[in-house]
C-alpha cells in the first residue's frame, strides 16, 4: 500500500481474459482516488511502458494463470 500512495504513476498490467478485467477494475479505482495511473492489457504494450517507467513509479501485475497465451 506504501509504495502505491508514494508512486507518481501507477501501470496496471493484465494478460488474458480474467487478469485484463482484473487490471482494467484496478485501473478504475485507482483513478478514482485521484491516482496518476495507466493500464495495459497488451504483453508488447507492457514491455513498451516498463521501459519508460521510473524509480517513483509503481507497477501492479495480475496474472491469474501464471503463463502468457500462446
Amino acid at each position: 500500500g506504501e509504495i502505491l500512495n508514494r508512486a507518481a504513476r501507477i501501470d496496471c498490467y493484465g494478460t488474458g481474459q480474467t487478469s485484463h478485467f482484473m487490471a482494467q477494475d484496478l485501473h478504475a479505482r485507482l483513478f478514482r482516488l485521484g491516482a496518476a495511473t495507466t493500464v495495459f492489457t497488451d504483453v508488447y504494450l507492457q514491455l513498451v511502458a516498463a521501459a519508460a517507467l521510473g524509480p517513483q513509479d509503481a507497477v501492479v501485475a495480475i496474472s491469474y494463470v501464471g503463463r502468457l497465451p500462446t
